[in-house]
């Protein structure tokens, strides 16, 4: 999803929109995860990731009010619409996105 928002926006001229970016997600391993709550006083942790695969009922809203709606804010309204449909059709039929759940068993 992040690589084809990138692509789009490159394709589309729309780049400098996003020259200052910094991603609001925050992903960790499931080692870094583990070795955060140990430091956090936790006696015991044990995490591990699970790939979980979503096909939203509705792609194109999904698409936009949860995946790309970060990069949404920072474009006008035409430009945001036109950047939407592009991600939308480069990331193909059915709509699949790759998410991995983290997983935590932990003992304080």
């Amino acid at each position: 999803m992040r690589a084809a928002a990138a692509a789009v926006a490159h394709e589309l001229g729309l780049a400098s929109c996003f020259s200052d970016w910094r991603e609001p997600w925050n992903f960790t391993s499931a080692g870094q995860a583990q070795q955060s709550l140990i430091a956090a006083g936790f006696s015991e942790a044990r995490c591990w990731l699970t790939p979980a695969p979503v096909s939203p009922p509705a792609p194109h809203r999904f698409l936009r009010e949860v995946i790309i709606r970060p990069h949404l804010q920072r474009l006008p309204r035409p430009e945001a619409q036109r950047f939407a449909n592009a991600v939308r059709r480069r990331l193909g039929e059915p709509l699949v996105i790759d998410y991995v759940r983290l997983n935590i068993d932990a003992t304080a």
